[in-house]
């Protein structure tokens, strides 16, 4: 007969195996990534570059956060630059045993354009991008349309890492009688620039995996296990720590917009399922309301006006989105002469 599980046998959220030790707390990785390094959060709002047509939507009393593919993405390539940063350029040097095992585990790994996951879409990165820069050149240029001009959503920072903390910490919960909420995991954290000279990529890499992995991956680690199952899983949870830090990569030319990113990476392939094709690309939704019951738009604290396009419309759709869905956000005015063209 299947004995029921304790609690202490499920993983914490970036797990999702079973274990008998004390796995790590919900929410971990972002609580203790932000003490080591707190200089790399936000302390007000985040913003997210758009469309009049997402502002809509991201209104709506129904509203959910997509994540995108990485290979979907107009930076794609970084991730791979930020895969190849650690396992050429780091690994090799700073952890040859993680190194070794990884090359021996997932050799594809290491060729590139390829991550060692199911279909390219198992264990690699889903992210849904914001910034910390409230009116910067670039995001008005790579994210709003050049013709009709867009907005920037202000989120506030705060109030979205309770909701997502509390999304982790209800998901955990729910996994001692629904196995599939840990089918994924969601991280909230800061992007890291890949400069020459700088110190930061060694420095998180150093926490990741002198810190973080050794910890993460005794977490999944069952007392039962023989030796080649805790060198699998401790290879797996390697896996997860490299895709999660080629998640966080970006080239240094990007420094200036202080990327922060909801990160999602799919553990089990039923949740895939969930994909959906949106605006041609492939998207799963963060499903932080179906835990805490908090509305996303709820989250919007102000909303920018772009400085090109039509601003007398720009100003009216706008005001009518936030009168529709009765909400409270500011609406400012870019101070940039960007007009477009």
């Amino acid at each position: 007969m299947r004995r029921n599980k304790s609690r202490s046998e499920y993983s914490d959220e970036g797990k999702g195996m079973q274990n008998t030790s004390k796995g790590l707390p919900p929410f971990y990785l972002h609580e203790d990534f932000k003490k080591k390094f707190p200089e790399l959060f936000p302390s007000e709002l985040i913003y997210h570059y758009t469309s009049t047509e997402v502002l809509c939507k991201l209104s709506e009393s129904s509203a959910s956060f997509y994540a995108t593919t990485y290979r979907a993405l107009n930076d794609d390539s970084e991730y791979e630059k930020g895969i190849q940063y650690v396992l050429t350029e780091y690994l090799p040097k700073y952890r040859k045993a993680v190194h070794r095992l990884l090359k021996r585990k997932y050799p594809a790994l290491y060729k590139p354009d390829s991550n060692g996951g199911e279909g390219g879409f198992l264990y690699t990165p889903w992210v849904m991008s914001f910034s910390m820069a409230s009116d910067i050149l670039s995001q008005w240029i790579a994210y709003t349309p050049k013709e009709s001009g867009g907005v920037a959503i202000g989120f506030d920072y705060n109030k979205m890492e309770a909701v997502i903390g509390t999304s982790v910490r209800m998901r955990r919960d729910r996994c001692y009688v629904d196995p599939a909420a840990i089918n994924y995991e969601v991280h909230f954290l800061p992007c890291v620039y890949l400069e020459d000279g700088s110190e930061i990529a060694k420095n998180t890499l150093d926490y990741l995996f002198s810190d973080y992995w050794p910890k993460f991956s005794a977490a999944t680690i069952d007392q039962s296990d023989d030796a080649k199952t805790r060198q699998n899983k401790q290879a797996l949870a390697a896996l997860l720590v490299v895709n999660l830090f080629g998640a966080m990569a970006k080239d240094a030319s990007f420094a200036a917009e202080k990327e922060f990113r909801i990160i999602m990476i799919a553990k089990k392939s039923e949740f895939l399922k969930h994909m959906e094709l949106i605006g041609g690309k492939p998207r799963l939704r963060v499903p932080l309301e179906d835990e805490t019951n908090v509305k996303i738009n709820s989250l919007i604290s102000s909303v920018m006006v772009s400085p090109h396009g039509d601003l007398r419309l720009l100003h009216s759709l706008v005001d009518f989105v936030k009168a529709r869905c009765g909400l409270k956000f500011k609406i400012l005015d870019s101070k940039s002469p960007y007009n477009g063209r």
